[in-house]
Parts: structure tokens; C-alpha cells; sequence
């Protein structure tokens, strides 16, 4: 594949933009102490974050649901494409 190829997606860490610190924040305050990392995969239309959380704090759809909505809070500030939320859990 191309590197100038518009296709392409790289995943970035995106803790440590204004954004995904803002995020990160928001997170914590919610009690949710194990997202340290967010990335992020940019593609053409819209842009995928990745948020690694711990299995112990990860209870499936609510947590899914309230981090999606922290996510779409946070953006409100910003100018961003649209996006999606996913989880990933990391094994302890």
C-alpha cells in the first residue's frame, strides 16, 4: 500500500492530545482508573477510538454506553469527524 494512500490507517495514542487528555478526565472522574491508554485510527469519514480498559471494569454494555457518551461530551468542544467507541480489554 501506498504511505500517500488515503486508505491507510495507522492507530495513534491520542492520551496525550488536548482531547484525549479531556477524555481521560472525564473518565476517571467516572471512576474508570484503567483507561490509560485511547487510540485512536483515523480513517477517511470517521475516526475510531480504542479504549483499553481492565476486565474487572469493564461490565459490558453500560460501560460501553457511558464511555461512548463521555466520548460524544468531550467532542462537543471540539471539531471532530464522526466517530465510534470501541473497547479492548487488557488482561491483568
Amino acid at each position: 500500500m501506498n504511505a500517500n494512500d488515503s486508505t491507510e490507517v495507522k492507530s495513534v495514542d491520542i492520551t496525550q492530545s488536548e482531547f484525549g487528555e479531556k477524555v481521560a478526565e472525564k473518565l476517571e472522574s467516572k471512576g474508570y482508573s484503567s483507561t490509560g491508554l485511547i487510540m485512536s485510527q483515523d480513517y477517511e469519514k470517521r475516526i475510531k477510538y480504542i479504549v483499553v480498559i481492565s476486565e474487572t471494569e469493564n461490565k459490558g454494555k453500560a460501560t460501553k454506553k457511558d464511555i461512548q457518551q463521555t466520548f460524544e461530551k468531550v467532542a462537543k468542544s471540539y471539531e471532530s469527524k464522526p466517530f465510534t467507541v470501541q473497547l479492548q480489554e487488557k488482561r491483568q
